[in-house]
């Protein structure tokens, strides 16, 4: 906030335009709560805080979308691979190769374990987990854009999926031009030109 002020008075429209671009992917939606706490801010004109306010949301917006198409993407993509272990009919639990039955519901029917597009949904919300985007009711609504940018790349590394695709798995695929897109979509923010010096800022 206080940079901005300073590019706002001193008439610096280059770094003003830097400096709200930044702002963009550096503030969390609640900012205004905080910056109405700080005296030295009311100099800034009523409109800036509105209006990144305004671009905050719609950039999250987008990053949203990003994240959501992900989801449509995978589904529609119904390839199978194998995977390494064995999984149960009956409980659903992942066992070794070399297991003869599932020793916790004694069932011995085990089938090889395979990476499908309803396993890759699960897996890439998994990860949304892990990572603390999903549910993403909260993060979208307490964290900045360049937070929850971070936190798609850490989805990404942390990813521990291993299907016969190998690197060209649509999971790992599509996290990849998820994180790629997101760093995009930040890197295309604008920022403001210089507002008008009120009388009291004379």
């Amino acid at each position: 906030g206080s940079p901005v002020l300073a590019a706002h008075l001193f008439r610096d429209n280059d770094q003003f335009s830097r400096l709200s671009a930044s702002a963009q992917t550096r503030l969390s939606p609640k900012f205004l709560n905080k910056w109405q706490e700080i005296d030295i801010l009311k100099f800034l004109p009523d409109a800036i805080g509105d209006d990144l306010a305004g671009r905050i949301e719609v950039l999250q917006q987008k990053i949203l979308c990003e994240m959501q198409s992900v989801e449509e993407s995978l589904k529609d993509n119904q390839r199978g691979y194998e995977m390494q272990g064995l999984v149960c009919v009956r409980c659903g639990r992942t066992h070794p190769v070399s297991a003869g039955k599932c020793h916790a519901c004694r069932n011995d029917q085990l089938y090889t374990k395979h990476c499908t597009g309803e396993h890759r949904v699960a897996e890439y919300f998994s990860a949304l987990r892990k990572s603390e985007l999903w549910p993403s009711v909260h993060p979208f609504r307490t964290c900045s854009a360049e937070t929850i940018a971070l936190r798609i790349s850490r989805a990404k590394v942390n990813l521990r999926h291993n299907c016969g695709a190998g690197n060209v798995c649509p999971l790992e695929l599509e996290l990849d031009m998820l994180a790629q897109k997101v760093d995009m979509i930040l890197r295309k923010l604008k920022g403001f030109k210089l507002y008008p010096l009120c009388r009291e800022d004379l």
